[in-house]
């Protein structure tokens, strides 16, 4: 799988709420997106590094707090690009496809 259609999606599920990282690393296998929850937490980090995601963390009682991710203007400006550029791709494999 191409990190940058891994980025897309992650991009895509943060845009629709805010998620906590378990929420969304269940979501990413049960879409065979990844095997290992392992895997997502560098790429995670770095779209926060690159000020594409903002993050909080909520306290519970007796339990670990939970880091929820959001989207930054930066991460739906990325966002955007991601959804013209898978667009155009598609087209251009359809296209492809259909040429005898």
């Amino acid at each position: 799988m191409s990190q940058e259609i891994l980025e897309y999606c992650i991009l895509h599920l943060i845009s629709k709420r805010e998620i906590n990282s378990s929420d969304l690393v269940e979501q990413l296998i049960e879409a065979q997106l990844i095997e290992a929850e392992g895997s997502i937490y560098p790429l995670l980090h770095r779209l926060k590094s690159e000020a594409w995601l903002s993050t909080r963390v909520e306290e519970s009682e007796g339990n670990p707090p939970k880091k929820y991710y959001l989207l930054t203007e930066a991460g739906r400006k990325s966002l955007e690009n991601y959804a013209h550029n898978w667009k155009k791709l598609t087209r251009t494999v359809q296209t492809l496809l259909k040429k005898k």
